[in-house]
């Protein structure tokens, strides 16, 4: 990491860098269940879900991603595992690659069905 991003984003105490109070207040941590709506947490530009879809079956993967195309803003970003893909009827999404890494854009418009990768 450069060391004016450690500088900015970074304290350094001790062997150890620690996230800056500043950049840490940014940030609110709870405990949400995937079965709720997502309404009442704000819209997102970027929503990480690694390795979390794997875990449920068919049915409930394409509502808990209705839910999570819902709560992004048009054009935003959603980052799945490696080991994780769209299911075909959630036309929410565009797939995209940027340097070996797949991501998805939820449809600026609303509903768009997946579209061939693109860098």
């Amino acid at each position: 990491m450069p060391d004016e991003i450690k500088a900015r984003y970074f304290t350094h105490a001790t062997k150890e860098y620690e996230i800056a109070p500043e950049v840490k207040n940014l940030v609110t941590f709870e405990r949400r269940n995937l079965k709720d709506d997502f309404s009442r947490i704000g819209v997102f530009d970027v929503i990480f879900m690694r390795n979390v879809t794997i875990y449920f079956g068919a049915n409930f993967r394409e509502e808990l991603l209705e839910r999570v195309a819902k709560a992004l803003k048009p054009g935003g970003y959603l980052f799945l595992g490696s080991s994780e893909s769209l299911p075909e009827r959630c036309g929410a999404f565009s797939m995209h690659t940027s340097g070996g890494a797949l991501y998805y854009r939820r449809a600026p418009g609303g509903d768009q069905r997946r579209a061939a990768m693109t860098p």
